[in-house]
């Protein structure tokens, strides 16, 4: 009977502990254990097979349309590939769901700030980052603008990630927006192609971007001087030998005794003025007794604006010989960039314009900046146009939107639209320069033109109403 006992006993310890097992023999005979957690799940769908929601699945999870091990609702993977059932990565270079899309845009479009002209490939000559932030005028190239966001489009990298395009892939065209500035259009690692400029540092910038060697001085930055190894080196300080005025910071390389030496002045020009005096070298001394200064020229200031002739020398007694640490003589200053001494309007960084030439001669320079600028802007052959809607992009002669205003701008930069993208690159966005009036011809300086303003549509689909014209003199600077 004690033996009996234990074995029942035994039996009744197994059936306490029922699930952990499927089936069990004693000496009472054969048992089936029905699988921990059961719940009612028999019957469920295994993993692998085929299932509309999870209470579908034994294992709780319905992902891709079949049983699966997991939720599976990460990046880049799927129950649904070769072993039915396992969650497992998509293949790298895929994206089969389309989950590697680019991000969005903050304000849903390119913003450049103000469009003058088109873009410019920075070299390794050139600073600065991708997408600078502020206002920029872009001046376009004349064989317009491309820009693909396919080119930056993401895939799956094989490890239930997306991978896009690096920051240093370019996705359209690339080119100078000024002598100074390169831009290009380039991936922003997010999926989006989007517009960047970086200035040279050392090179001017040509073609596509910075240069990379010179020939002249005009490659060059104006920080820079073009040396004998054909790179733009940056300019000299006072005291340093040199072979041209471009070499030097101050502008005045002062050849004596057959070397030139950079100076603080130009003492070549000063009657018995040296550069290379023992202890004084790199500061011009002369006959007149500066103490602890230097000798310089003073310019003359005819017409009081604080500039001086800049064609001043002491042969032409336009210049007189003085000290840097006194007071110029009456009648002169420091200064020598007048470019007409005769005309008070001229001057540099005269901001007014005007519509007659500076006195005695047929020059509007009035800024001396060696280039005359008008103060209206001129559209040869160009109409009032629309900015398109954003699946009609480019510009367009009417309207997309009852009220809208037309610009004369949006029809001569209509190139600067970018499809695919659905913003219209010159018309739409914030900080955009949208101009509604101007000359439709080239107007001479001095001279009278019809000036015309865009007016707006009253109903979409319209052309703009309320267009004025009238007569204006075209002033220069």
């Amino acid at each position: 009977m004690r033996r009996i006992t234990l074995i029942l006993a035994s039996t009744l310890l197994v059936g306490s502990f029922a699930a952990a097992f499927s089936g069990c023999t004693s000496l009472l005979g054969d048992f089936t254990v029905a699988p921990a957690g059961d719940g009612g799940a028999a019957g469920k769908g295994e993993l692998g097979k085929a299932c509309s929601a999870a209470g579908d699945c034994a294992s709780g999870f319905c992902a891709d349309g079949v049983c699966c091990e997991s939720s599976c609702s990460g990046a880049c993977e799927s129950c649904a590939l070769a072993t039915k059932g396992k969650c497992l990565p998509h293949g790298a270079g895929t994206d089969p769901e389309k989950e590697c899309l680019p991000a969005p845009r903050p304000d849903a479009g390119i913003d450049p700030g103000p469009v003058d002209a088109g873009p410019v490939d920075a070299g390794p000559d050139a600073t600065g980052s991708a997408g600078d932030s502020g206002s920029k005028t872009i001046a376009v190239p004349d064989g317009g603008l491309t820009q693909s966001d396919e080119l930056c489009a993401g895939s799956c990298d094989g490890n239930r990630a997306c991978k896009y395009p690096s920051t240093d892939t370019f996705c359209g065209t690339k080119f100078c927006s000024s002598s100074t500035e390169a831009a290009r259009f380039k991936c922003d690692g997010k999926g989006n192609c989007d517009l960047t400029t970086n200035t040279c540092a050392a090179f001017v910038c040509e073609g596509e971007g910075c240069r990379q060697a010179c020939a002249s001085q005009d490659d060059c930055q104006a920080t820079h001087f073009c040396n004998s190894s054909g790179k733009c080196q940056e300019k000299l300080g006072n005291g340093v030998s040199c072979t041209s005025p471009t070499d030097c910071v101050s502008g005045f390389c002062v050849v004596e005794a057959g070397s030139g030496v950079c100076c603080n002045a130009d003492c070549g020009k000063i009657p018995g003025g040296s550069c290379k005096q023992p202890a004084n070298v790199g500061k011009c001394k002369c006959s007149i007794d500066c103490g602890t200064g230097s000798c310089r020229l003073f310019f003359r200031d005819a017409d009081k604006d604080g500039y001086g002739d800049k064609t001043g020398t002491v042969a032409n007694t336009n210049a007189q010989v003085g000290c840097d640490n006194a007071l110029a003589p009456t009648g002169f200053v420091a200064d020598n960039t007048d470019c007409a001494d005769n005309d008070l309007r001229a001057r540099p960084g005269q901001s007014l314009y005007f519509d007659t030439p500076i006195t005695g001669g047929t020059s509007y320079d009035f800024n001396c900046n060696g280039s005359v600028d008008k103060e209206t802007d001129e559209y040869p052959g160009v109409t009032c146009h629309f900015c398109g809607a954003p699946s009609k992009c480019p510009s367009q002669l009417t309207c997309s939107v009852a009220n809208d205003s037309a610009y004369l701008s949006c029809a001569l930069q209509r190139a600067l639209c970018l499809p695919p993208s659905t913003n219209c690159y010159t018309c739409g966005g914030v900080g955009l320069n949208k101009l509604n009036s101007g000359f439709l011809a080239n107007v001479a300086c001095g001279a009278t033109g019809t000036l015309t303003t865009c007016g707006k549509c009253t109903f979409k689909g319209g052309s703009p109403t309320g267009t004025t014209t009238a007569s204006k003199v075209q002033r220069c600077r």
